[in-house]
């Protein structure tokens, strides 16, 4: 969902970037752009990712790299990338996983920004 106030429905459009495979098997992905938002004349674009757990984590951080490499083009544009990595980012010191992932982000400059856990049960605690 897109809220109106954000940009309306005609400033919004389904991205399918050059060269990278929407059809992956490695996770599943969304790319939208925004033309213009919160009246200003600036574009951003939002990318959606879903990697399920039964897939293997490594493969998924190798399509994340290549995914970015392709669209550094657009570096100087607003990006957000948000999902479900279903990598457990609080494990950063013990699982190269985390540490992978969260080194392929920072090196085409994203950061976390969720710091709390977002799935907590009666025994365990995971930022994914």
């Amino acid at each position: 969902y897109v809220n109106k106030n954000l940009c309306e429905f005609d400033d919004l459009e389904v991205l399918e970037p050059k060269d990278v495979d929407l059809n992956t098997r490695e996770c599943e992905l969304l790319f939208l752009k925004l033309k213009r938002y919160k009246s200003i004349n600036k574009s951003m674009i939002v990318c959606n990712m879903y990697r399920s757990p039964s897939r293997q984590p490594d493969k998924f951080i190798e399509f994340i790299d290549q995914t970015l490499a392709r669209i550094n083009r657009h570096k100087n544009k607003h990006i957000l990338i948000v999902g479900d990595f279903n990598v457990d980012l609080l494990k950063y010191e013990n699982d190269v996983n985390s540490q992978n992932l969260i080194d392929t982000m920072a090196s085409y400059s994203f950061i976390q920004t969720v710091a709390k856990p977002t799935r907590i049960t009666d025994h365990s605690a995971t930022l994914r």
